[in-house]
């Protein structure tokens, strides 16, 4: 069956006016956009390699001034945190990525 592209919301999600999401792109790929509240369109700040293993997502998003925050871990809903990642907004590069145990 072909893969269906879906948005998964996220906590957090909403900063200053604009709502934060992400999409599911296809296996591998999730992509973080934002939507102005002003009524702008949807744009897309960078796609998440998820390393082709389908059994994982984003279990969270933050959004700050100068980064976005998220967390992987596995597809269930009461499955922990595997890695948390700090976006630079400025740089739009990744800041610092922790693994957990």
């Amino acid at each position: 069956e072909p893969y269906r592209r879906q948005r998964q919301m996220c906590i957090g999600d909403s900063y200053k006016g604009d709502i934060f999401f992400t999409e599911r792109e296809d296996d591998a790929s999730v992509c973080i956009k934002y939507i102005s509240m002003e009524g702008e369109s949807e744009e897309e700040l960078f796609t998440i390699n998820l390393d082709t293993d389908a059994n994982i997502r984003v279990k969270s998003l933050v959004v700050s001034d100068d980064y976005i925050i998220y967390d992987l871990g596995p597809k269930e809903y009461y499955g922990g945190v595997d890695k948390r990642v700090i976006w630079n907004r400025h740089t739009g590069e990744t800041q610092q990525t922790i693994e957990y145990q």
